[in-house]
């Protein structure tokens, strides 16, 4: 995708611009709901990530990644009792997150006074 490029070149806003895009196209491109929610989480517009990523949920009850970022997103945010549940979530549908995710390095750096929303 071209939104992933511009990404990559941290152009932002041109990149959440083209994920809306495809949307508008695409309703259901659960790809583009994933990575404008991970893109909205960098931006520092919480509540965008949440509702964008909890729309890929609502498209898709079994992704792992949307559980996942919205896990992240909400402990950004101090949200900790949402974070774990989301994290608790990726981990019904995926087990092997635990050791490959970092999810409790996460949830505990995001406790401290680290900003955990930089790793987004």
């Amino acid at each position: 995708m071209l939104a992933g490029i511009l990404s990559a070149l941290n152009r932002q806003d041109e990149a959440a611009d083209q994920y809306k895009s495809v949307l508008e196209i695409e309703p259901e491109n659960q790809e583009a709901y994933l990575y404008l929610g991970a893109l909205y989480g960098k931006q520092d517009r919480f509540d965008d990530a949440i509702a964008t990523l909890s729309k890929l949920i609502d498209l898709n009850p079994e992704s792992v990644l949307g559980y996942y970022y919205l896990g992240r997103v909400n402990a950004a945010v101090g949200r900790y009792d949402k974070a774990e549940h989301y994290y608790r979530e990726a981990l019904k549908r995926n087990p092997s997150l635990s050791s490959s995710s970092g999810i409790s390095r996460v949830s505990s750096s995001c406790r401290s006074s680290t900003p955990c929303h930089r790793d987004l």
